[in-house]
């Protein structure tokens, strides 16, 4: 759900959560398993679209939701600005050998 609101691959989220383990979890990441997971499938079991088999689950609150929204951000800067770099050099390379 997370990486559908951001629109990336859920992989991306996992290689945050990765990375800044320790900012998200801070922030309200929470990684529900064993009896707080039972809790949970319980009170959300009449959703239609809550899958019952898993054995566990990684919860957001607003913050580490928005922290995530924040590292996707400082990631697109830094590719951003990487490619404009790198633009920038192809062109000043095709200026001196021309």
């Amino acid at each position: 759900m997370v990486a559908d609101f951001y629109e990336v691959d859920s992989r991306t989220i996992d290689n945050y959560l990765s990375s800044h383990e320790d900012e998200l979890k801070h922030n309200g990441y929470f990684l529900c398993k064993g009896k707080r997971l039972k809790d949970f499938k319980l009170h959300f079991a009449h959703e239609n679209n809550f899958v019952n088999k898993i054995t566990q689950l990684g919860l957001f609150d607003f913050r580490a939701f928005l922290n995530i929204g924040m590292l996707s951000i400082l990631d697109l800067t830094i590719v951003s600005s990487f490619l404009i770099y790198r633009n920038h050099t192809d062109r000043t390379d095709t200026l001196l050998t021309a």
